[in-house]
């Protein structure tokens, strides 16, 4: 045929396939209250776009030629094309790059792609020590500009995928098959060998279950071949190819499985309710960043889900987070009308921000998932007395705090819902 596919794996496993909701009897549907862990493929899924978001990389690492394999992840709001890879496939020794890095025949550009030390990020720890006992560090990207309407988008994720249980956080893996959502679930591996070359061969497939898991690595009985590192590890969930791992090193030992570093984000710290505080430009100093915690392969930004981490005290929101630190999630309930701080991500942390622009003092709509439907968060004053108003009129120093937050029906009223994204201080209502 002139292009020599490979064809020696399935293009879906019936054994995790789920028939989409949309499609269920309307008696079944009202069961269905929440798709947080919904694995499968939909039906309308194209069975094997994957293959566009694989690229083989080649590199010299300490005068040898090497091979290796990279994936692009759907960032929202990114300003680059963002290719996640193993970090071996990016550093040869402690602070120093391999060379000669090259992306294969990359599926956007129809060409090699040379790739400079300034496209790289690694992980620090890695990078100063590039050793296998450092393989829980052994990760890095790298970042290519390209205008929006050039965007490769690649694999979706989801941090729900990344939530190790709290038990079994070190470095042997936990026993608890019960805790981990991706325990015993069905994952692929993908990735092209030495001899594979796109444009000619597509990148391999192949599939096996998730035998172990902590915080930072999985493990795996899919089949891998030298030469695949740093390719995609992913599962059907929600309907799509989401990735939940990065392929870093083959079996220590039979039957130990194969390894990947995880994709997720470590989570810290205490429960307090939310308020909204009422000030004059400024004078809050309540700050948060938002960050990208979900998105589908092909979904724009207004799409994706998002999450709102709480900063350190005395950290500026220039200011650069130090390494020992975590913070606590926003978690939205609806259901009880309350915003409360946690210390672990989980469903109620995920929001929607339709309209969010990354600029500072631009309005977005704040909007969080009730079962099937969604509902808005809004902020009000309306409990502040003349007296409160006046101080807040007359005192640029002085602030009031109140409990109006309330969820209500999605509108596209902006008196209520309306709030600059960083830092909350900008505007009149913000979250404590």
């Amino acid at each position: 045929m002139g292009n020599d596919k490979q064809q020696d794996f399935k293009d879906f496993d019936l054994r995790n396939f789920q028939v989409p909701i949309s499609y269920w009897h309307s008696a079944q549907q009202k069961y269905e209250t929440c798709v947080t862990e919904r694995f499968g493929i939909d039906l309308s899924t194209p069975a094997r776009r994957w293959e566009n978001w694989v690229v083989k990389l080649t590199f010299e690492k300490l005068g040898s030629e090497k091979h290796g394999n990279g994936f692009y992840v759907n960032v929202p709001n990114a300003s680059y094309d963002i290719i996640l890879t193993a970090g071996h496939n990016l550093v040869d020794k402690p602070e120093h790059y391999c060379s000669n890095i090259k992306i294969k025949q990359d599926p956007k550009e129809k060409k090699d792609i040379d790739v400079k030390p300034e496209m790289i990020r690694v992980c620090r720890k890695y990078f100063e020590d590039p050793d296998e006992l450092n393989e829980i560090y052994d990760y890095g990207a790298i970042l290519l500009k390209r205008p929006p309407s050039k965007r490769h988008r690649g694999f979706g994720f989801h941090l729900m995928l990344g939530l190790a249980p709290q038990l079994g956080k070190g470095a042997a893996y936990t026993e608890d098959e019960d805790k981990d959502i991706l325990r015993d679930r069905m994952v692929y591996v993908c990735g092209y060998t030495p001899e594979d070359s796109p444009p000619e061969k597509s990148p391999r497939r192949s599939e096996g279950r998730c035998i172990g898991t902590n915080l930072h690595q999985l493990r795996y009985d899919a089949n891998t071949k030298p030469g695949m590192s740093g390719g995609p590890v992913w599962v059907g969930f929600r309907g799509v190819e989401t990735i939940v791992a990065i392929h870093t090193y083959g079996e220590a030992e039979e039957t130990a499985g194969n390894r990947g570093t995880r994709v997720n984000l470590e989570n810290t710290t205490t429960l307090n309710e939310g308020r909204v505080r009422v000030g004059r430009p400024g004078q809050v100093e309540t700050l948060f960043d938002v960050v990208p915690v979900a998105a589908k392969p092909t979904v724009k930004e207004s799409n994706a889900g998002y999450g709102f981490l709480l900063r350190p005290a005395g950290l500026d929101v220039k200011d650069t987070w130090p390494t020992s630190v975590t913070s606590p999630w926003v978690r939205w309930d609806s259901k009880k009308n309350k915003v409360s701080r946690s210390s672990r991500f989980d469903a109620h942390c995920e929001v929607k921000l339709p309209g969010l622009i990354i600029k500072p003092e631009k309005p977005f709509e704040i909007q969080t998932q009730e079962g099937n439907g969604w509902k808005q968060v809004q902020m009000e004053m309306e409990l502040l007395d003349e007296g409160d108003l006046e101080l807040l009129e007359e005192d640029p120093q002085s602030f009031e705090d109140t409990s109006e937050i309330s969820f209500g029906p999605l509108t596209k009223n902006k008196n209520n819902v309306s709030y600059p994204l960083t830092p909350f201080s900008s505007s009149p209502y913000s979250l404590t």
